[in-house]
């Protein structure tokens, strides 16, 4: 009986799947199509069930403000990078911020929402202007390295339990 191509009638594999080795295509059985589709609802449904569950880190909202050389730092960077034992479970969530027109800014921890862990953090805060303003070069940091430095950070946080409204951050070059 064997295996072999049938060229005018098409191939039909244990699989249910036709080749068609005349036009040099495939083309997929209803059943094949069915079987897809309740496997990709069966995906949505798990994701939109996952994205939805709340997070088990409680946040506390945070709130600062950002300037340098007393004028707002708008655009730029804030990340919170968790310090001391207190935060060491929180190591693969990183609060940060985008700094507002005003200066100021609110912490936010992705995907769990608005806040950060209470605990100490390290302030890491870079600011570079839209790509889109000169797209062919490489952006340059309006404020120095030593802002962004995780290695040696300057600046420290502390978020505590409830509503943390934090000192503003008066960068100088």
């Amino acid at each position: 009986m064997g295996w072999r191509p049938e060229f005018e009638r098409g191939l039909r594999t244990p699989c249910n799947l036709t080749f068609h080795l005349d036009f040099a295509s495939v083309i997929f059985s209803r059943a094949m199509f069915n079987k897809i589709g309740i496997v990709l609802v069966i995906f949505t449904l798990l994701s939109v069930v996952t994205a939805c569950k709340k997070s088990s880190v409680k946040l506390n909202p945070a709130k600062g403000k950002v300037l340098f050389k007393d004028q707002p730092a708008e655009g730029a960077l804030v990340v919170f990078s968790p310090a001391g034992e207190k935060n060491a479970q929180f190591r693969g969530t990183l609060p940060s911020a985008t700094v507002n027109a005003d200066g100021s800014f609110e912490i936010q921890t992705e995907p769990s929402g608005v806040g950060a862990p209470a605990g100490e953090y390290a302030v890491l805060i870079t600011w570079f202007p839209p790509r889109d303003e000169n797209p062919n070069k490489s952006p340059k940091n309006k404020l120095p390295n030593k802002y962004g430095d995780a290695a040696h950070p300057l600046l420290k946080a502390t978020v505590n339990e409830g509503e943390n409204n934090l000192e503003p951050f008066n960068l100088t070059p």
